[in-house]
């Protein structure tokens, strides 16, 4: 049985708001403001900036440690630490500054990105990672400090080292 094994970290702004919708309005005959019934959305492009600064590092752990794409269908195990900077404020009324999170923070969405980024990087489907086992961790923002994720993929293949599979040589073409 072989592991293959690749861990990486991205950093910088951890970018989980993907799509933002416009409310768009138009007027009717007598003046008045009507919301249009199908809004246009758009992708933001710090969620593109985001995406493509993930695959570039993926992209150079791979080559760093000789990463092999495995073949199509093969479950995979992604393992993700997105550490998260607070900011320390101090509110109206309160003496003592306080840690204030960011709200807009989402897990699901931060880890839709990431493995949209990693599609066709690392893996041909992000349909082939079978488990995320994922960490927060909540820092405060110091000087110097900043946001970043650590990402760690791991595949079993449960052949002994040496034998091929002819079902999966033949998938794959």
């Amino acid at each position: 049985m072989t592991t293959q094994r690749l861990a990486f970290t991205v950093p910088g702004h951890i970018c989980s708001d993907h799509r933002r919708v416009m409310a768009r309005f138009h007027k009717d005959r007598l003046g008045n403001r009507v919301p249009i019934i199908n809004p246009h959305s758009y992708i933001k492009p710090e969620y593109t900036a985001f995406k493509n600064k993930v695959a570039l590092y993926a992209r150079m752990a791979a080559q760093a440690d000789c990463w092999v794409m495995p073949p199509k269908k093969t479950k995979i195990t992604m393992r993700v630490h997105f550490v998260i900077a607070t900011k320390m404020m101090s509110k109206k009324g309160k003496t003592p500054p306080h840690l204030v999170h960011r709200p807009q923070f989402d897990e699901d969405n931060a880890i839709k990105c990431l493995k949209d980024s990693l599609q066709g990087v690392l893996y041909h489907n992000d349909r082939e990672v079978a488990a995320y086992p994922l960490k927060k961790e909540w820092i405060t923002r110091t000087v110097g400090t900043d946001e970043w994720i650590e990402v760690e993929l791991s595949l079993k293949d449960e052949r002994p080292a040496g034998q091929l599979d002819l079902k999966t040589l033949r998938s794959d073409e």
